[in-house]
């Protein structure tokens, strides 16, 4: 998936607006732009990063990944440029307790009866 067709997806930024989205496109989009959405989160898995947090974890700084991409573009292009910008833990927000990647799968899942994992990337 190209980055501006990407990040124009993230940028709609509401959990039912981007369900909506994903409901209309096909399981290769739908998995393009999961396995982006992936990569992009794993940009913040270097220790730069965990070395910001208190008390480091892989699945917590993952985490923290995926809710920096969710944010958009220049938010994250932000934190990648300033590792110390990285947040400890991910915010609490009750409006953003979701994901990309967790949403797009489900939808996935929900429409293609299958697994987003199983979906190969395209190059």
């Amino acid at each position: 998936m190209d980055a501006k067709t990407f990040w124009s997806i993230v940028e709609l930024r509401s959990r039912a607006a981007l369900r909506e989205r994903f409901e209309a496109m096909t399981a290769e989009e739908l998995g393009d732009f999961y396995w982006t959405a992936k990569d992009h989160a794993l940009e913040f898995m270097d220790e730069q990063y965990s070395d910001q947090m208190e008390t480091p974890s892989e699945d917590e700084q993952y985490d923290i990944a995926n809710w920096i991409v969710l944010h958009g573009k220049a938010f994250y292009e932000d934190h990648l440029a300033h590792p110390e910008k990285f947040p400890d833990s991910v915010p609490l927000d009750p409006d953003e307790d979701w994901d990309l990647l967790t949403l797009s799968n489900e939808v996935y899942e929900e429409r293609f009866d299958g697994d987003v994992y199983d979906h190969e990337p395209a190059d």
